[in-house]
């Protein structure tokens, strides 16, 4: 049975399908190495604006009820128990103190994976995991190729697996599947406005957002 632990981290402001159908369809695909996908929701995200951030509680809340029903699919709220910015490094070296006994794989979209040379320690990040690269837009398996290659020239290609062999002993997955574009600046835009947001979130998170309204307004004022 795969034990690998698949780390989903991101703002989830809120949390909508494409989060969802992201992890499930990561799940499936990489069923022999993971065991489950833990949502990991940012308390202070170290690239973005704060002040429309919804209140962590909230956030988890909603992811809560989103994977009611999803066995494979987990949530963790560790960030809301550290101080200071929410630095991907560290999150996933307190991750690897909180499963010491599971391979760690840390999940991201192509446009971030080119960026990691400009994160905290982002190319140090095979010390601790392994990557799973998911395409966004016309990104393809030629381009993951080269920009692994680009952040560490000494990875070593192994075609039949889509995965690069990388610095530290970790490895990069080319995940060959499409990212639905659903964009939650789109989301708190239509709330905001008044649209619906019916199949584009969880009718549990709109439940949420209904109940928790001055919260809402407060963190999405001027969206």
């Amino acid at each position: 049975m795969a034990n690998g632990l698949g780390i989903l981290g991101g703002s989830f402001n809120p949390p909508h399908i494409g989060h969802l159908r992201l992890a499930l369809e990561l799940s499936e695909i990489f069923a022999d190495k993971l065991g489950q996908i833990v949502l990991v929701p940012c308390a202070h995200p170290p690239h973005k604006a704060v002040r429309s951030l919804l209140p962590f509680t909230l956030r988890c809340a909603m992811l809560k009820c989103c994977i009611n029903n999803l066995p494979k699919i987990g949530l963790s709220q560790l960030e809301g128990e550290r101080q200071g910015p929410s630095y991907t490094f560290e999150t996933l070296a307190a991750c690897q103190k909180l499963f010491p006994n599971q391979q760690l794989y840390f999940i991201l979209g192509s446009d971030d994976y080119a960026q990691l040379a400009t994160w905290y320690q982002g190319l140090d990040l095979p010390k601790l995991c392994h990557l799973i690269v998911v395409p966004r837009g016309a990104y393809g398996l030629a381009d993951f190729w080269r920009t692994t290659t680009n952040l560490w020239p000494s990875a070593e290609k192994h075609e039949k697996d889509l995965a690069c062999g990388l610095p530290f002993g970790g490895q990069s997955f080319f995940a060959p599947i499409k990212w639905l574009d659903i964009s939650a600046t789109e989301i708190r835009q239509r709330w905001c406005r008044g649209q619906s947001l019916d199949f584009l979130v969880p009718s549990c998170v709109l439940e949420l957002l209904t109940a928790q309204k001055s919260s809402v307004q407060k963190a999405w004022q001027g969206c």
